[in-house]
């Protein structure tokens, strides 16, 4: 019999971890998933592999002590650990993935977590459910035993009276997410559908956003740089400004980063000058000349390493974009003939820093 009703706890936590995950990020698969957002759906089976781990294993114990007072402090803190998950998930979890999946990033604080009253508040209606849940759950679960078969499977009945906490759990993550991932999500949301209407919109771009109260203005100094196939993400969050930055790769060369201010798109620009024209003069201590666009700051320590190594690279140097995460890119500078090359980080979008180099 005990071991039934663990068995039927770890269910029980395991249903209401995958409800608040489901809650939590349904959105984002809604609204993203037909783009092509970066790491999207990596982050969220890490997210909600987490969710279910949490559940499971905190139904698992509040079923093994069989305490409503146990349940209430387990529930709290189940409420706590996934909270720290969802409202961390898409910044530093996602830093995760990407140094997972390119290890060039590896150690770099591509995304990280604002902190602000918001991520208490987020924490407020899971813990709610959760403590409730964790209470009556020895009491739920009798009845849940009681209406198994008599070699204790599930019945439709029994199946009920376990899942139907899941649509609170669900609702829980609605309100959540609105707490915590909208500022991550609503910015590349919005720069994808630009880009989507830009492309394909034949007409007068700024008639259409005052239609339509959109900026797809915004892009129209770019419009035809842009091909079909591109990827997007996120590149920096300032959530003391609501200033965000986006950034799109298209497979024909062309890169772009959209600024948005309070979820609004401002402008697109062409993102390659700091990191195109800007390197080269970096790399040959020559001016860029007329192209304020192409400033860049530069590290002193990476600046006197450039020095020492200026005349290995010629006078025109061949560059090449390697990879970009969030606020973190690489970019590859070999000589004219190919027999040496370095490959150097730069940090920040808007302004641009170089921050080191190494030699291949």
């Amino acid at each position: 019999m005990q071991r039934v009703l663990l068995r039927l706890g770890f269910l029980n936590g395991l249903l209401l971890g995958l409800g608040l995950a489901a809650g939590v990020w349904a959105l984002d698969v809604i609204r993203l998933g037909r783009e092509p957002v970066r790491w999207l759906y990596p982050t969220l089976a890490l997210g909600t592999g987490a969710l279910a781990l949490i559940g499971g294993a905190g139904g698992w114990l509040t079923a093994r002590l069989d305490s409503p007072l146990a349940g209430a402090l387990l529930g709290l803190l189940m409420a706590v650990l996934a909270t720290w998950v969802i409202v961390h998930l898409p910044f530093e979890g996602r830093t995760w993935i990407v140094w997972l999946s390119d290890q060039r990033f590896w150690g770099l604080p591509v995304y990280s977590a604002p902190e602000g009253l918001e991520n208490v508040l987020a924490g407020f209606f899971p813990a709610l459910l959760f403590v409730l849940l964790g209470v009556f759950q020895p009491y739920r679960l009798e009845g849940v035993l009681s209406a198994l078969t008599p070699d204790y499977r599930l019945t439709l009945r029994a199946g009920m009276m376990l899942a139907w906490p899941m649509g609170l759990a669900i609702a829980a993550g609605v309100i959540t997410d609105d707490l915590a991932n909208e500022r991550l999500r609503a910015p590349v949301q919005t720069v994808a559908e630009a880009i989507r209407t830009a492309r394909t919109y034949d007409g007068d771009l700024f008639a259409l956003s005052r239609e339509r109260g959109v900026n797809y203005n915004a892009l129209t100094g770019v419009r035809e740089r842009m091909s079909a196939r591109y990827s997007i993400q996120s590149g920096e969050i300032d959530s003391q400004s609501d200033l965000a930055l986006v950034a799109a790769h298209f497979d024909n060369g062309a890169w772009l980063h959209c600024q948005l201010l309070a979820f609004n798109l401002t402008h697109c620009y062409d993102a390659s000058p700091p990191y195109t024209r800007g390197f080269a003069a970096a790399l040959t201590g020559d001016s860029p000349g007329d192209c304020p666009e192409c400033s860049l700051r530069i590290a002193p320590e990476a600046d006197a390493w450039l020095q020492s190594r200026r005349a290995r690279l010629a006078d025109q140097p061949a560059i090449t974009f390697l990879a970009q995460a969030g606020r973190y890119v690489w970019m590859r500078a070999a000589s004219p003939d190919g027999g040496y090359a370095v490959e150097c980080l730069f940090r920040g979008l808007k302004p641009v820093t170089l921050e080191e180099c190494v030699e291949q």
